[in-house]
């Protein structure tokens, strides 16, 4: 498990490094993502994430004719 001070300072590392990062912590979670609350979290953080670098998901029926 990586601590959180770890991760804070890799995430300023990569800010001073002028990398687009978003840092996202879950006080209160773990690696397996047991809250809801956190698997809610994650998983908008990464829709976004996606959204940003690879576009805009779109519906598999409606584009494949299903």
């Amino acid at each position: 498990m990586v601590r959180p001070l770890q991760t804070r300072h890799m995430h300023k590392a990569l800010q001073r490094a002028k990398k687009d990062v978003e840092l996202v912590e879950l006080p209160e979670g773990d690696h397996s993502l047991s809250r809801q609350a956190d698997r809610k979290t994650f998983a908008e953080a990464l829709l976004s994430f996606l959204a940003e670098h690879l576009g805009e998901a779109r519906d598999p029926v409606e584009n494949h004719g299903i």
